[in-house]
């Protein structure tokens, strides 16, 4: 593209189906048919594929169209889908040649990128507009105004993006679409959109020197903070950087040079040949900075000097001759007034397609209706672990230690059954077969063994990423290379988040010890358990068949019935968590949710927030007043039961007295069994606790490993 102004390159994207996984998505995500969507997926999948097949320098004014329709397109998924749906990948075009690619998981992303080529559009079709007519150079100034009005509408997105949320956005974001480098983009197209207004004043006959000099300096002005800000992005090419000096100083020196003929006009010929000489020192500072630039903004720059110094060799060779007026010194000449400069144009003055908006996914559920209904689910999955299960085993738990406590059953099954396995500790083995046995503990063991040095392995490697950025950090002293962020600072945040992912390894470290002990001290009697009816005859000892009188046989018989009342509740309240349970499964909060959505809530999807769907989640709990009315129930008549049971063991243990050692030694193995069973359920929920941390210490650490590594990536680029 032959022309004296930049434009910015398009960016290259890598092709990808979003038609697939869009259907994906509202398949599994969505719970909804994607075959009704067909038209909708290829009408998404061919904006797409239109916008990353732009070509630099063949841009038509259908491009624009597909820039911008494409974006609605990415702003209306935005709103309907989850932000992580899709994972894209994209290239940097404005440092040397293609970067490495930049793959992101995020549908805001992919908008700020489709924004960035409808910036980098308006960038090349100003380009194409005639240079030598007033209507092109109209046309011209206004495309460039709208280019800045992307990159500057972009970087708003971005700080606000970056502001949201520091460490998911140092993950996602583009690095060239830093602050810095969008801000020098869209100063570049306002420069040129300055110049371009400047260049109008030339083809108008009639514009005055004064006007002209002072659209040339605001021109320079604007050039100059091209320069400033171009040195502080990495991103921004030397040549770019070049490009703007040389503009800067050229129009410094035409604008001085309209200034002398402003004084010529007033026969001020030693001002005149100050200005002229302040001209001349600019276009040979130009001249310096010319490597690089292209050869169009060059022949400029040779065309305005040969006049100036023409202009000025004859004017001083008159003034020497002729008039004889004092050279004042070039300090003393006024600086050239200011007037407002071009301002970029807001992306809602031009941001509408010319196609009437095809209104995309109708039909569609709204993702926020789908996150409370899952949401809801978490709720109610807490509600039932709150209300049901846990109250269950601690009820359960409870007893089982209020008649441990009392060495219940085993004194009446010691009597009783003295050479019977007691139906309890049967209860007891078969529970713990079903388990999984000592190959469960074994197993689960293995696994906080695996899960620790996972955990331990990712902290190494998230140490490892910093400490080899260290190591980068000390290259950057080479005065050569730019300086960047101070390595401690900048790492602080990280270093912090790695430390106290130490700190809770090391807590669910010493978690799995005390698991282990707990194992070691019950493994012998696990053993037993484990046998079956063969090991635990083996472990009983028989007793002698001991007669009682009958008032100590009559409360010995009224406490095995409240023993078994007591069993009796235990099992009515596992089958009432069952049917709880399947009650959960089968009458779906999703329905409910999308039910309410679809007769209640306006089409409004963008402002709906949970609380919206308070009532029915308020309403969906009341399926389960009258089992939390049975289970009340339930409690209430154990408590009852306990109180019975505590009486009549006390009268049992009064009444009932035996010196003989084969009964009391095979109650004190009943009681050590009895006793076991309590430790082995008390080792199940410190296992069930540790796996519980390991998962949630391992999510945490994936977190601020991937944090890690992009921070890492950044500062390599």
């Amino acid at each position: 593209m032959a022309n004296n102004l930049l434009y910015i390159p398009f960016r290259l994207s890598t092709a990808i189906d979003i038609a697939k996984y869009l259907r994906d998505v509202i398949s599994e995500d969505f719970f909804q048919s994607p075959d009704i969507f067909r038209d909708d997926l290829e009408f998404v999948k061919s904006a797409r594929d239109a916008v990353i097949t732009l070509k630099d320098e063949e841009s038509t004014p259908s491009s624009e169209q597909s820039c911008k329709l494409y974006y609605e397109i990415v702003n209306d998924l935005i709103r309907k889908f989850p932000d992580t749906s899709i994972e894209f990948t994209w290239y940097n075009t404005l440092a040397y040649g293609r970067d490495s690619p930049k793959s992101f998981r995020s549908l805001k992303v992919e908008s700020f990128n489709v924004l960035y080529q409808l910036g980098s559009y308006y960038s090349q079709a100003a380009l194409q507009e005639s240079m030598y007519t007033d209507n092109g150079l109209k046309e011209s100034c206004t495309l460039l105004q709208q280019s800045a009005g992307c990159f500057e509408h972009l970087g708003h997105l971005i700080s606000n993006f970056r502001s949201s949320d520091p460490d998911i956005a140092s993950i996602m974001l583009p690095d060239e679409l830093s602050e810095d480098t969008l801000k020098f983009l869209s100063s570049l197209m306002l420069a040129q959109a300055q110049e371009r207004l400047w260049q109008k004043s030339l083809v108008a006959v009639s514009t005055k020197d004064s006007l002209i000099s002072k659209l040339a300096n605001a021109t320079a002005d604007m050039y100059q903070a091209c320069i400033v800000l171009g040195k502080q992005s990495p991103y921004i090419k030397l040549e770019w950087i070049n490009h703007s000096t040389v503009k800067f100083n050229h129009f410094k020196a035409a604008a001085y040079y309209r200034l002398s003929n402003i004084y010529l006009e007033k026969f001020s010929y030693g001002e005149q040949i100050a200005a002229l000489r302040i001209a001349s020192k600019y276009i040979t500072s130009a001249f310096k900075h010319k490597r690089y630039v292209a050869s169009f903004v060059i022949e400029d720059l040779k065309g305005l000097s040969e006049v100036v110094e023409s202009t000025l060799r004859s004017s001083e060779k008159e003034n020497d001759f002729i008039y004889l007026k004092p050279i004042p010194t070039e300090d003393s000449i006024p600086s050239i007034k200011d007037i407002p400069h071009i301002t970029s144009k807001s992306i809602k003055e031009f941001l509408v397609t010319a196609t009437p908006k095809k209104v995309l996914f109708n039909g569609l559920i709204p993702h926020v209706v789908i996150e409370v209904s899952q949401a809801f689910k978490e709720r109610q999955k807490d509600f039932l672990n709150e209300k049901f299960i846990k109250p269950i085993e601690k009820m359960n738990q409870r007893i089982y230690r209020f008649l441990n406590e009392r060495q219940l059953p085993s004194i009446i099954d010691s009597v009783h059954k003295p050479e019977e396995i007691p139906t309890s500790i049967l209860k007891h083995s078969s529970e713990i077969i079903s388990h999984g046995g000592l190959s469960f503990f074994d197993n689960s063991l293995t696994e906080l063994r695996s899960l620790s040095e996972q955990v331990n392995s990712m902290i190494k490697t998230c140490k490892r990423q910093l400490g080899d950025e260290a190591i980068d950090d000390g290259l950057q002293s080479d005065p050569n290379i730019p300086d960047t962020e101070d390595f401690e600072e900048s790492s602080g945040r990280i270093r912090y988040k790695i430390e106290m992912l130490e700190k809770y390894l090391k807590e669910a470290q010493y978690g799995d010890a005390f698991i282990l002990e707990q194992y070691g001290n019950i493994k012998s009697y696990l053993e037993v358990y484990c046998g079956g009816q063969s090991e635990l005859m083996k472990f009983l000892p028989p007793a002698d068949f001991v007669e009682m009188d009958q008032a100590s046989g009559e409360v010995g018989l009224k406490l095995r019935e409240s023993v078994n009342e007591i069993t009796a509740i235990e099992i009515d309240r596992n089958n009432l968590l069952r049917n709880v349970e399947a009650k959960s499964i089968q009458d779906s909060i999703l329905s409910r949710v999308v039910s309410y959505y679809k007769n209640t809530i306006s089409d409004d999807s963008d402002k709906l927030k949970e609380n919206d769907f308070e009532k029915v989640y308020v309403d969906h709990l009341s399926l389960y007043s009258k089992d939390l009315k049975s289970l009340d129930d339930l409690e209430k008549q154990q408590i009852q039961l306990e109180v019975k049971i505590d009486q009549l063991c006390q009268r049992f243990v009064a009444m009932f007295h035996t010196s003989n050692t084969r009964v009391k030694r095979r109650q004190s193995c009943l009681q050590s069994l009895e006793s076991i069973y309590l430790n082995y359920l008390d080792l199940i929920s410190s296992l069930n606790e540790g796996m519980g941390f390991y998962s949630k210490l391992i999510q945490r650490a994936t977190e601020v490993l991937q944090i890690c590594e992009s921070y890492s990536q950044s500062r390599k680029v």
